[in-house]
């Protein structure tokens, strides 16, 4: 069998297969020359001094695809460190050595189930065999025989990134992800190829994720998957909306594009939470594309998936934003149209205790039993993912909802889903913030600083309703009084996912943060504490924009100035958001009792108002009654955040 038919025989599986299979099958449809070693070395001593006379190790392609940036000592560094993605012993830090080691590599031997390095090095070969103008005849194997053929198969024709909104339940999905999906001319959208970047993380709990996640203990790794998949595990599965920015390429951008895919293929890079991610690593696919964007230089410390969809957006590279509503999305629309009774029936029949001629039984026109049929669709789907239905009754249910929905007409609810703000347009993530008030020291000014990503209190527009989700938020206080500056608290990790629940959704609640606080002790002072809280509970809507949850659990604080080092307080608390446009309101009272040790009991009921002036401006008020020990204390502050 012929590569090509192999490849053909394989057309919609993993681009990842293709390339094994090709390999595994070798390298046979090229024409395998003998030549040489002494002319070998020959030529290849020519085309490396070619390389010297042309400064090729300085050129920003051969940058853009080795993944050099500059160092701090002025040279260069790659961030992949697979040693498999060099040749040279040094390559990871030295272009020229790794240049000369890469056209040395183009002489080696062909090995049977090996892809030649003319092969696996695709955009590294097809540019130095232009630039050098390298005569294929005089190399072991020429790969660029495999990547026409490839290339050909694969047949691109439009390039998407693609945003999966964050998922609050799932530790590795908080920030969101993004894609790059490639379509063929043969085929639709959801048969295309998505190219995704992500940590290999298994199943590590939330503070070893985050520990791992922040000092680059995971190893980040290319995967090739249909398109459709994806979709059924972030916006069926997850429950995540999704947003399609398509890039259009030129026929020799394309060809750059996938050379560079079959490049990372099976090669890692140190993953890192907040910089070396999943949409920064996702940005060199493009960069090969388009080299003269230099789109990854666009970021400084830290990278966050929104804010890659800002810089393409910015330089101008995204043609077309399409929004596909998750599941979720469309379950809660539906829902929105229908009133309880109504709401109940066809909860009521995916359950299996009313029977679908029930649905006539509603006086209503033929629309709403459209959305009622619908949404009774997708309930039956969201109840699949979620085990909640055995195949057999989800089969019999679904079909009798699919025969009832072709009785009716041809009217489809789903394109009258309102499309909400799109992710690049959302506040942005790092936050300065200048504050003033009265605490239990005394008067004081404040000056804080966030790296990421979005507070409870920030405007909700394209992020999870009433959700947090913050790394790196440094606050320094000055008090008047005792003409002190403090460290009033350093937030490691602090989130607060509160989904509502309802009799359609049952969603846990969890809030969850480690960093350093001054914490409140005995004797009307405070003191720098290192926190850890974990707490658990449920919330739902009282109305569509008024939220209230409950929640209960642990707040632990250390530092040598407790009796046993340690003030561990067990509680709960409560509280309400109300959101009116631009203004954001929270009312909440918290109790917690320290059992051992110092044995004291925690009192607070606090408000706080949040008005969105611009999309990088918010001003903040917030007040506390506490008591605590023997005394009683108030505090309150003023601030103005600015969003950048």
């Amino acid at each position: 069998m012929s590569i090509n038919a192999l490849i053909k025989r394989n057309k919609y599986g993993l681009i990842a297969v293709l390339i094994l299979l090709v390999s595994l099958k070798g390298i046979s449809s090229g024409e395998v020359i003998a030549v040489s070693d002494i002319e070998k070395e020959k030529y290849s001593t020519e085309l490396i001094l070619k390389s010297r006379e042309l400064n090729l190790s300085e050129d920003l392609y051969w940058h853009t695809i080795l993944h050099y940036k500059k160092n701090f000592t002025g040279g260069y560094t790659s961030l992949m460190d697979d040693p498999k993605f060099f040749f040279a012993q040094d390559g990871k830090n030295n272009p020229e050595a790794e240049l000369e080691a890469t056209i040395r590599a183009f002489f080696s031997p062909v090995e049977e189930g090996k892809m030649h390095p003319t092969v696996k090095f695709a955009a590294r070969y097809a540019w130095l065999k232009e630039r050098l103008a390298i005569d294929s005849a005089k190399l072991p194997y020429d790969g660029e025989i495999w990547f026409n053929q490839f290339y050909n198969t694969l047949n691109p024709a439009a390039v998407t990134l693609v945003f999966s909104a964050g998922y609050m339940n799932s530790p590795a999905s908080m920030y969101g992800h993004t894609l790059l999906i490639i379509e063929s001319e043969d085929s639709n959208r959801l048969l295309a190829r998505a190219i995704s970047y992500a940590a290999s993380t298994g199943d590590d709990f939330i503070m070893l994720f985050a520990f791992n996640g922040v000092f680059g203990f995971y190893k980040g790794f290319y995967s090739f998957l249909p398109y459709y998949q994806k979709i059924t595990e972030y916006s069926d599965g997850e429950m995540r909306n999704m947003w399609e920015y398509e890039i259009p390429m030129t026929t020799a951008e394309k060809k750059r594009l996938v050379q560079h895919i079959v490049e990372m293929e099976g090669v890692y890079a140190d993953y890192y939470f907040i910089g070396e991610n999943c949409s920064f690593n996702l940005l060199y696919l493009i960069e090969a594309a388009k080299p003269e964007t230099k789109i990854t230089d666009a970021f400084g410390f830290g990278v966050e998936p929104i804010d890659t969809l800002r810089t393409a957006r910015d330089m101008n590279i995204v043609s077309k934003i399409t929004f596909r509503p998750s599941m979720y999305t469309k379950i809660q629309y539906f829902r929105s149209k229908l009133n309880r009774d109504e709401q109940k029936l066809v909860l009521d029949f995916c359950r299996g205790n009313r029977v679908i001629s029930d649905f006539d039984l509603v006086n209503a026109d033929e629309k709403k039993k459209i959305i009622m049929c619908d949404l009774a669709s997708e309930y039956l789907k969201f109840m699949v993912v979620k085990n909640d239905i055995s195949d057999e009754d989800y089969r019999g249910r679904f079909m009798s909802v699919l025969i009832r929905r072709n009785s009716l007409g041809k009217y489809d609810p789903i394109q009258d889903i309102p499309t909400p703000i799109s992710p690049d347009n959302t506040h942005k993530s790092r936050r300065i913030a200048v504050e003033t008030g009265h605490s239990l020291e005394g008067v004081y000014s404040q000056f804080a600083y966030r790296q990421s990503s979005h507070e409870i209190m920030d405007p909700d527009d394209g992020y999870n309703m009433n959700s947090q989700i913050i790394f790196g938020n440094i606050a320094g206080r000055y008090y008047y009084d005792d003409k002190k500056p403090v460290l009033q608290r350093f937030d490691i990790i602090d989130i607060t996912s509160i989904p509502p629940s309802d009799s359609f959704y049952f969603n846990n609640c969890y809030d969850f943060k480690i960093g350093f606080i001054q914490n409140v002790r005995d004797g009307e002072e405070e003191t720098l504490s290192y926190q850890i809280k974990g707490a658990t509970g449920l919330s739902t809507l009282l109305a569509e924009k008024v939220q209230i949850y409950f929640l209960a659990g642990i707040r632990s604080y250390f530092a040598p100035d407790y009796e046993h080092y340690s003030d561990i307080l067990g509680g709960c608390e409560s509280g309400v958001l109300t959101i009116l446009g631009p203004w954001k309101n929270h009312m909440y009272a918290q109790v917690y009792h320290a059992p051992f040790g110092e044995t004291h009991t925690r009192y607070s009921a606090s408000v706080s108002e949040r008005l969105k002036i611009t999309d990088s401006i918010s001003i903040a008020a917030d007040y506390s009654c506490n008591k605590d020990y023997s005394f009683t204390w108030h505090e309150f502050s003023a601030k103005v955040n600015f969003y950048f």
